[in-house]
């Protein structure tokens, strides 16, 4: 600038011109340069821009169609407080467009709601980072994000289920447990914490046929002494609500299983009933005979060799088809006396029960004794293998 002082006014003005010009060029040249920059950068914010666009809104419109089916019926006013927040959280306007989903109308529920749920655990997620997500969670409780304590995966709440012990599980890997405890006696039942998760409490997500199954099992695995079909093809189990008189009903194949040896079931004693086996050692040593029919201990302790047995009402007795009929003219013999029944809960099993017979005279082989000069006969007694296994134990005998 001082050198323009000392040149003529005429090429001072030009001079200053010159530079004027210099300097406009270079802005301008330097401001459409910005300019074309800024116009790329501007387009490819702008694609960007509208691709979280679509994607977002695409996930409210699945969020309105499904929202009544996850959170179920909200009250008035707080709906209309979360139509506001999600309001703050939707700063983007865009134009509606039509929905450019290919599913066909043959798809699944199933796929349906996994792909909603992919869906939705996706934009909780995302909206997870708005200072808006709390709020949000107070306004749909059924959406707020839970951590799977199996999967370790962040789900909405409606998705998982409580243990007893507070852990949530997603229901994936409860279906899983509940799956596994069928098949594994380990895994029964079906625990967290130590606590027990019960059935009722799942029931809402498994399938009907995996909770009759593990109910099944259940009874199975509660089972102390279990009995299993000895039909070799069959292997079921046999609850003990089908077992009578020491044999076991398959329900699967009808085959009859002896709750004792477990193996076929026998028409005579089990050779591995300890009990049974010690009451007819006594009878041998004591020489007591056994009814044909009924197979109890019967002890002749006086009188002939005659014996009459009778049906009494209070004991399973029942005289054989087969046995000799009694001389009409030889006076009758009192009844053998009737034995109180053996209660359910006895470890002796008990005969089975048949239809009420006429009574019918049976002769036993019993070993001859004196007869009894005179006086009043002592009638024959009636002794069951559960009394005989009893007095055998207490270590003391009936003469």
């Amino acid at each position: 600038m001082a050198a323009l002082l000392h040149l003529p006014r005429s090429d001072a003005i030009l001079t200053i011109a010159l530079e004027t010009s210099n300097i406009q060029a270079q802005f301008d040249a330097r401001q459409q340069a910005l300019k074309a920059r800024f116009d790329a950068d501007s387009e490819a914010l702008q694609q960007e821009i509208d691709h979280e666009n679509q994607a977002l809104r695409l996930q409210l419109e699945e969020l309105g169609y499904r929202e009544t089916r996850i959170t179920g019926d909200i009250p008035a006013d707080v709906r209309d407080d979360s139509s506001r927040t999600v309001g703050a959280v939707t700063i983007i306007n865009v134009e509606p467009v039509a929905p450019t989903s290919d599913r066909s109308d043959t798809d699944t529920d199933a796929d349906a709601d996994a792909s909603f749920s992919n869906v939705l655990r996706d934009a909780l997620g995302r909206l997870s980072d708005f200072p808006e997500y709390a709020r949000f969670c107070l306004c749909y409780p059924g959406l707020e994000l839970t951590l799977c304590e199996a999967c370790l995966e962040r789900l909405p709440r409606s998705e998982t289920l409580p243990a007893p012990c507070g852990d949530r599980y997603c229901t994936g890997c409860t279906t899983t447990l509940f799956e596994h405890a069928t098949r594994d006696e380990a895994m029964y039942p079906p625990r967290c914490c130590g606590q027990t998760i019960p059935l009722d409490s799942v029931r809402s997500i498994i399938t009907s046929e995996l909770a009759v199954t593990f109910a099944k099992k259940a009874m199975e695995f509660d089972t102390t002494n279990r009995t299993y079909c000895s039909n070799s093809a069959c292997n079921q189990f046999i609850p003990n609500d089908r077992i009578n008189d020491d044999v076991a009903v398959c329900d699967a194949c009808n085959h009859r299983t002896c709750s004792i040896c477990k193996g076929n079931a026998h028409h005579d004693d089990c050779p591995e009933d300890e009990t049974t086996q010690l009451a007819l050692q006594l009878g041998d040593t004591q020489q007591w005979q056994r009814c044909n029919d009924c197979r109890s201990l019967v002890e002749r302790s006086a009188g002939c060799n005659h014996i009459t047995v009778y049906q009494p009402t209070q004991a399973a007795v029942q005289a054989s088809p087969n046995a000799t009929p009694a001389n009409p003219t030889q006076p009758t013999q009192p009844a053998v006396s009737a034995v109180p029944a053996i209660s359910a809960q006895s470890t002796v099993p008990s005969t089975s029960a048949r239809p009420a017979a006429p009574a019918v005279s049976t002769q036993l082989a019993v070993p001859t004794q004196p007869a009894v000069p005179d006086g009043p006969s002592t009638p024959p007694r009636r002794i069951t293998l559960a009394q005989r296994a009893r007095m055998f134990q207490r270590g003391f005998s009936d003469d």
